[in-house]
């Protein structure tokens, strides 16, 4: 796998695509994962699917900004696997996704 860094400076192979994030007053988890898979995928975030059609956003947002101990969560997404990791990382991925 070779390792490149893209426009906005988050690390990124062949596979992978990672972004770290904080989920604040400005930044909820669904908006934060719509941007990371347009960037991994290289499409305008307003190009990208409803992200409703993969996850409740809401449910999302509330799961990550209220959350007392570590998550882990894998979905498909704009044809990615999406997994957000506890300590603010949204990782994309091609390939097949969790079952």
């Amino acid at each position: 796998m070779s390792e490149t860094t893209n426009s906005i400076g988050d690390l990124a192979t062949d596979d992978e695509f990672r972004v770290r994030y904080e989920s604040d007053d400005t930044t909820e988890t669904s908006m934060a994962v719509v941007e990371a898979v347009a960037a991994a995928t290289e499409t305008e975030p307003t190009e990208m699917p409803p992200l409703a059609r993969s996850v409740d956003p809401d449910a999302l947002d509330t799961l990550f900004a209220s959350a007392d101990g570590p998550i882990d969560l894998s979905f498909r997404y704009g044809g990615v696997t999406v997994t957000l990791e506890c300590g603010g990382v949204i990782v994309v991925e091609s390939g097949p996704g969790p079952v």
